[in-house]
């Protein structure tokens, strides 16, 4: 039988989630990776951390399964302070520390 199913925000993949979580903390990027703890599904709880200042900010996203959307913004924000190039990155990651976590 035909099915047609409609998205209400664009989907992010768990397969897309572990290539971010990879590209922004492998060798010679600018973030660290930890593993906080585990899903129910026994998934990990990824954290990426950026920066070393002394003013600690928390950002997570996609704390439902419906909110693909928000981990569609932590991509964004992660790129951002993973770029060497940006002034305004260097400077926060500088007087931050940021503690990025994508998915819970």
């Amino acid at each position: 039988r035909d099915s047609v199913w409609f998205s209400y925000f664009a989907p992010y993949s768990w397969e897309r989630h572990e290539r971010l979580v990879a590209e922004l903390s492998g060798p010679g990027q600018l973030g660290t990776h930890t593993s906080i703890g585990e899903t129910l599904e026994g998934r990990p709880l990824d954290l990426l951390t950026f920066g070393d200042g002394p003013l600690t900010i928390w950002a997570t996203a996609r704390q439902h399964p419906g909110e693909s959307m928000a981990e569609w913004c932590a991509e964004g924000l992660g790129r951002f302070l993973n770029s060497v190039d940006d002034p305004l990155a260097r400077e926060l990651r500088r007087v931050a520390t940021v503690r990025l976590l994508p998915n819970m």
